[in-house]
């Protein structure tokens, strides 16, 4: 099942289509049986009505029985091929992409354990070409924006709104989520080589024009 969150309708109407468009490509290309669902408008705003949006279509693939579910952000281009490549062995499998800035720095790293605490996982952000090509794991963490996440993981956790830890700069949902399913054993794969756009500083285009391999 492949899952929108859409959580703010007005900001995201305009790229919608777009985002749909990729996604058919990608479903296209992997050949895979599928279901797109979005989300429902959320009764809460900012990152709490983020977590409620995913929950809501983590539930959904679970109640119709899904074997995976991939999340893709109403404002993430998937490339082509992403699909077939995060369609292996891992438990959770990240595409990647570059944040809200104009300065080209990717949502991905490695977290970053000491002793019972969690350092801040932005200290680790991996670069363009140290993530051209290459597949990491073991304590790595990205934005959920493009994330296939068999039914298992689904099983043990769900994403949690936890204001004390984001106030602590301990992560957010989505890399609060990695860390625990880490923890639980489960295997996270990140792809560089499965490199998003993320509208609308960085369209799949524009990434292309300066030459990232998408």
């Amino acid at each position: 099942m492949v899952g929108i969150p859409l959580t703010n309708p007005r900001y995201h109407r305009s790229f919608r289509d777009k985002i749909v468009n990729h996604i058919e490509a990608s479903l296209a290309e992997a050949d895979v049986k599928h279901e797109i669902v979005v989300s429902i408008p959320t009764r809460e705003q900012g990152l709490a009505g983020v977590v409620e949006a995913t929950n809501f279509l983590v539930q959904k693939c679970m109640d119709k029985d899904w074997d995976r579910l991939w999340i893709v952000e109403a404002d993430v281009e998937v490339p082509k091929h992403a699909l077939v490549r995060l369609l292996c062995s891992g438990d959770i499998n990240l595409g990647i992409y570059p944040n809200h800035r104009h300065d080209l720095r990717m949502m991905a790293g490695y977290f970053e354990e000491h002793w019972d605490r969690v350092k801040p996982c932005v200290h680790s952000v991996f670069g363009v070409e140290q993530l051209r090509g290459k597949v990491f794991e073991n304590m790595v963490w990205a934005g959920i924006g493009c994330a296939l996440i068999h039914r298992r993981v689904l099983e043990e956790i769900r994403f949690v709104y936890d204001l004390p830890l984001y106030e602590r700069k301990v992560g957010v949902h989505d890399q609060l989520f990695l860390l625990e399913a880490q923890r639980l054993g489960f295997k996270v794969l990140l792809h560089g080589d499965v490199v998003c756009g993320h509208l609308p500083e960085w369209s799949l285009q524009k990434l292309e024009e300066l030459h990232i391999e998408c």
